[in-house]
């Protein structure tokens, strides 16, 4: 599977910015050994996109590709063609996936949403939900292994992500210690290969 954190921060001063972190282990699609580096998390157009689960190399370029060339697109919409294109194929190329996205809208403001193709909880697109720029802070929302000691993680990162000093390097910080945690509780899902992918908002971006 995979443990990862998409991540909305507003600092106190300057632009917010996204983030997105998981670790590098890949489900492999004819049951061997996982692949240990595998790309889990893309920049991809005005967008971050992570693709985590069972699913191709192909099939995540093609996603990438998508939100790249509709940048236009509200949250919403992306996520809709994200969420179709997955469905059509999800049988051939045995898909059992989660997707998500995470960009800024015109004014700025961090934007979320996500998807399940083929896993357990069925084929489910979520609405996308948008964070206040406004208001200094650091979200997190959790995917990948559900396991006992996640939310106990959880709350550490809670402590040491400090609110009144919110800067890329320290949420980098912060969510690649969640992630290297998460490997050490359950090996057989998740590595400690970090991968992290940021954007910034800029005006007209």
């Amino acid at each position: 599977m995979t443990a990862g954190l998409l991540l909305s921060a507003v600092p106190p001063k300057g632009a917010p910015f996204v983030m997105i972190a998981t670790d590098s282990k890949g489900a492999s699609l004819e049951g061997g050994p996982a692949d240990e580096k595998a790309q889990k998390v893309f920049n991809a157009g005005n967008a971050l996109l992570a693709v985590s689960g069972v699913a191709t190399d192909d099939h995540r370029s093609r996603l990438v590709d998508i939100l790249a060339s509709h940048k236009k697109l509200p949250i919403n919409e992306k996520m809709q063609l994200i969420f179709d294109k997955s469905l059509d194929r999800k049988k051939e190329l045995g898909l059992n996936m989660t997707a998500a996205v995470m960009q800024f809208d015109e004014s700025g403001n961090p934007q979320v949403a996500f998807c399940h193709v083929g896993t357990d909880e069925g084929d489910r697109q979520f609405d996308p939900h948008t964070f206040d720029r406004r208001v200094p802070e650091v979200n997190h929302a959790y995917f990948g292994e559900d396991k006992e000691g996640v939310i106990e993680f959880r709350k550490k990162l809670d402590e040491k992500l400090d609110k009144k000093a919110i800067t890329p390097d320290q949420v980098r910080e912060s969510a690649g210690w969640f992630i290297r945690r998460a490997s050490e509780a359950f090996p057989e899902a998740v590595n400690g290969r970090v991968q992290t992918k940021i954007k910034v908002f800029r005006p007209g971006m």
